[in-house]
C-alpha cells in the first residue's frame, strides 16, 4: 500500500514538472526600438514559447533590425554578432500593447569565444530572443495576463488567456 501511494505521488510530482510544451501566438500593436530608430513598427509580431521564446521578425522588420543595428555580422553558428562597446551602448525598447520594455544590447548578448572584441546577440535566424525583455515581460508572456493576441497553439487557449 505505502509502494503505491508512493509511486502515485512521484508520478505526480512528474507530471506537474513537466514541461510547457511549445506555443505561439500572435501579439498586435508592438513597437521596437533601437537608440530612438524604429525595427518594429505597429506590427503583429509571433511570439514563440518553448523553444525558442522569441519575436519572430518579418522580412520588413528584419531589414529595419539590420538598419538599427549596425555591424551586424552573422556567426558560424547562424546567430548574429556586433562589438560589445555597441552591444552595451544600444537600447532597446519594446512596446506591447502600451506596455513598454527596456534593455540594452549588453542584455541580450554574449562575448563571443571565437573574437573576444565581438559579443553574440540573442538573435537567430530573424528571431529576436525574449528571455531577456526582463522578468515581468516573461511572466506577464507565460500567463497572458499582459499581452492579449491571437491564440496560434497548439493545443487549447489557457483559461486565463485574453484576445
Amino acid at each position: 500500500m505505502k509502494f503505491s501511494t508512493l509511486a502515485l505521488t512521484s508520478i505526480a510530482a512528474l507530471v506537474s514538472a513537466a514541461p510547457t510544451p511549445p506555443y505561439h501566438y500572435e501579439v498586435s500593436n508592438t513597437d521596437a526600438s533601437l537608440n530612438g530608430q524604429a525595427f518594429l513598427k505597429d506590427a503583429q509580431v509571433i511570439v514563440e514559447q518553448g523553444g525558442p521564446f522569441a519575436f519572430t521578425l518579418s522580412p520588413e522588420n528584419w531589414a529595419l533590425f539590420q538598419n538599427a543595428v549596425e555591424g551586424l555580422h552573422p556567426t558560424a553558428n547562424d546567430l548574429y554578432a556586433i562589438e560589445c562597446s555597441r552591444a552595451e551602448d544600444a537600447k532597446f525598447e519594446v512596446s506591447v500593447g502600451g506596455k513598454v520594455f527596456q534593455f540594452t544590447g549588453k542584455d541580450i548578448s554574449t562575448p563571443d569565444s571565437n573574437n573576444p572584441e565581438s559579443c553574440v546577440l540573442s538573435v537567430w535566424h530573424k528571431a529576436v530572443d525574449a528571455n531577456y525583455f526582463g522578468e515581468e515581460f516573461i511572466e506577464n508572456v507565460l500567463h497572458g495576463e499582459l499581452l492579449p493576441g491571437k491564440w496560434l497553439g497548439p493545443g487549447p487557449k489557457p483559461a486565463n488567456w485574453r484576445d
